[in-house]
């Protein structure tokens, strides 16, 4: 009886090891082993796991869980149990705020280049358009994207170049005789306007020529031929002379370069060029714009500028006040080449 006792005893001393051996072999048998990426880091870092949620896991790297989640973007939740060798990728969420157009928003993003989270946010760039960072650049958090939209549009108008009149002497007509040898026709000029606009707001207008007629001068001939006189025919001229004088004085007839005028006027004039604005009578100013002081000169007045020609009354501007006008020229370098003068200039009939 005891010796069977004592083989009894030795029977369930041998189960009880094996159990524990086999306990052991299981608890030893599904350690796993799990790596976690991080994109924004160049080591992975690998954990061993039995059977235990990802936060755990975390916690086992040195990392915190919280604050991981709020800064990376993971397939698995904290909660998730790993019981398997696991791959565990971790991306990074930055912080990105874009300004297009002058309008900005503040996104979060995985993407890790300008251009692919300009990609992801369905944003692409014309040819014109500028972007303060290379879309090839990396993102970084708390980046500032600025996108500035470029767009051109032009527009075609045509410009009228009046012609001039030009007084020619002749010795074959009696002086005080003048004779239109050629009729005067009026140029063109067809411009092509380059708009820039920036966000929609214009910010520059080129001026391209494309087509030019230059105008045909009206060429008066104007008599220097004296008239053989006799006495009486020196008498009758006297007369004559006397009667047209004096008929020219009760008419009031005056005239500057062939050109009858009404008055002149002592202004100071300065010069000015394109700046792609219509004038306050609404048409471009060309070569014979004047801007005015509509209360001194109306717009439409002719008047003739020594040293400048033929202009018309079509502009004004806030320093143009009083006996001052602007003249216009196609160039800067014209523009400065006049300056500022006091010149006497004619109302034109």
């Amino acid at each position: 009886m005891r010796k069977r006792a004592t083989w009894i005893g030795a029977a369930l001393a041998v189960l009880a090891l094996v159990g524990l051996f086999a306990g052991c072999l299981t608890f030893f048998g599904t350690q796993n082993e799990v790596v976690f990426h991080f994109n924004d880091q160049e080591q992975p870092v690998t954990v061993k796991a039995h059977d235990e949620p990802l936060r755990t896991l975390l916690e086992k790297a040195g990392l915190d869980p919280e604050e991981v989640a709020a800064r990376y973007e993971c397939d698995l939740p904290l909660e998730a149990v790993i019981n398997q060798d696991t791959q565990v990728h971790f991306r990074r969420i930055y912080q990105v705020t874009l300004t297009e157009a002058g309008k900005t928003r503040a996104y979060e993003t995985t993407r890790q280049s300008v251009e692919a989270f300009l990609r992801e946010q369905g944003i692409s760039l014309n040819p014109l358009d500028e972007i303060n960072i290379k879309p090839n650049a990396p993102i970084a958090d708390a980046m500032h994207i600025v996108i500035d939209r470029i767009e051109k549009k032009s527009e075609e108008q045509k410009e009228i170049l009046p012609f001039k009149t030009v007084y020619k002497k002749d010795s074959q007509l009696v002086k005080g005789k003048e004779r239109v040898e050629k009729e005067g026709k009026n140029g063109y000029r067809t411009i092509e306007l380059i708009h820039t606009f920036k966000n929609g707001e214009k910010i520059n207008t080129e001026r391209k020529v494309l087509e030019e007629v230059q105008p045909q001068n009206k060429i008066v001939l104007v008599g220097t031929k004296a008239e053989p006189r006799t006495d009486r025919s020196r008498l009758v001229a006297s007369r004559s002379s006397s009667r047209d004088r004096a008929a020219s004085s009760a008419e009031g007839t005056k005239t500057v370069a062939g050109m009858p005028y009404k008055k002149s006027i002592r202004v100071v004039a300065t010069a000015y060029t394109h700046t792609g604005n219509r004038t306050a009578t609404g048409v471009y100013p060309r070569r014979g714009t004047v801007a005015v002081d509509p209360r001194v000169i109306p717009y439409g007045t002719r008047l003739y500028i020594p040293g400048y020609g033929v202009g018309i009354a079509q502009d004004t501007g806030s320093a143009i006040v009083g006996n001052r006008i602007d003249l216009f020229y196609e160039t800067a370098r014209e523009a400065y080449r006049w300056g500022m003068r006091t010149v006497t200039i004619y109302i034109l009939e």
